[in-house]
């Protein structure tokens, strides 16, 4: 790191030790539910993780290849313990610890920024102990390759703190973003939502690349591909173009498809038809059609949202970060409380008031 990074305060920049890692335990509430029940919730499950890809995407230029190289090195089925005594360098019990919590940090933000604040957080360990420890889940020369690929395409990014990397922003003296090329400035962002709403259209599931001075192209996320004709507005010349993020849009829309199989009525089958059509073309309007039968969808035991929903992310505060979950009810610990709601008549005349 560079003089000017050692002189910060670097507990704004690192995510502290003693923070809690907490498993989300919803198995025995899913064996709970009938087997259509089961596949609805899997499917959109599935469809929320492909999804979460889109996250890294939208944080920051060296979130996917921090993505991949830790997919690579900890999916390989060997132990923290093994790939620590892997290492090619001797590592201490705190180099583990301050490289585990950056990872689990990673992954609980889907980026190396935070999600509440938009603060870059860094690693602890040092940059060559971090690679030795992680090359020590490596299993084979292939994957050698590709470890050497990705840490090279990240390493440099992932621990600096240059300025205008400390934190999301838009434009060269505020921050990072990749909801705009990094040559926009908050000009070129406004000018962008002046076309968009002169196309009658929404700028939620898009991101403005300036190609050159005065032509933009606005990306549109959708597993369809397609571009528009150039479309001139006060001198300056815009393109839509269709596709973003088009491979992992089409397995959104393909598993959301399997889960509309497996509703429970009418009105879950056709939110998930009409979220489909949203990623398949890009529609912001069926996606808020969805919304209307999702309102519909009144107490359901699996209950799910997913799309391109909170916008925080956006220095703009237009563009939406994608997110997806789904979630069940107990059925056992329901039942409990449905006795609990049916008797508080008894209960109280217990009171004393």
């Amino acid at each position: 790191m560079t003089t000017e990074t050692e002189e910060l305060d670097m507990s704004i920049y690192t995510i502290p030790l003693d923070t809690s890692v907490v498993a989300l335990k919803a198995s025995s509430a899913f064996q709970l539910l009938g087997p259509q029940e089961q596949k609805y919730a899997y499917f959109i499950g599935k469809a929320s993780w492909e999804g979460a890809k889109i996250c890294l995407l939208q944080c920051s230029p060296e979130s996917v290849p921090i993505f991949c190289l830790f997919q690579l090195c900890f999916g390989s089925g060997i132990s923290v313990e093994k790939m620590k005594a892997r290492a090619t360098v001797i590592l201490m019990d705190q180099d583990i610890k301050d490289a585990l919590m950056y990872v689990a940090s990673f992954y609980g933000n889907m980026g190396n920024y935070k999600s509440f604040g938009d603060t870059k957080f860094v690693p602890q360990i040092e940059s060559s102990k971090f690679k030795a420890f992680l090359s020590g889940g490596i299993r084979s020369e292939d994957q050698k390759t590709k470890f050497e690929t990705y840490w090279t395409a990240c390493s440099d990014r992932m621990y600096s703190l240059e300025p205008r990397q400390r934190q999301l922003g838009l434009g060269k003296e505020h921050g990072v973003t990749t909801y705009f090329s990094a040559n926009c400035e908050e000009a070129d962002s406004q000018l962008s939502t002046q076309f968009l709403n002169s196309q009658g259209l929404s700028p939620y599931n898009t991101r403005l690349f300036k190609t050159a001075d005065k032509t933009y192209v606005v990306k549109v996320a959708s597993s369809d591909k397609k571009k528009s004709d150039p479309i001139e507005m006060d001198g300056n010349t815009f393109q839509l173009e269709y596709g973003d993020y088009s491979p992992l849009m089409k397995r959104i829309a393909d598993n959301l498809k399997l889960a509309s199989d497996n509703a429970a009525d009418a009105t879950q089958k056709s939110m998930l038809l009409e979220y489909c059509k949203s990623f398949t073309q890009g529609s912001i309007d069926a996606h808020k059609e969805g919304s209307r039968y999702w309102i519909r969808d009144v107490g359901p035991t699996v209950e799910s949202y997913i799309g391109f929903i909170e916008s925080y992310r956006d220095p703009a505060g237009l563009r939406g970060e994608w997110e997806g979950f789904v979630a069940c009810v107990n059925k056992e610990v329901s039942m409990k409380f449905q006795t609990l709601v049916d008797k508080a008549p008894d209960f109280l005349e217990l009171m004393p008031w």
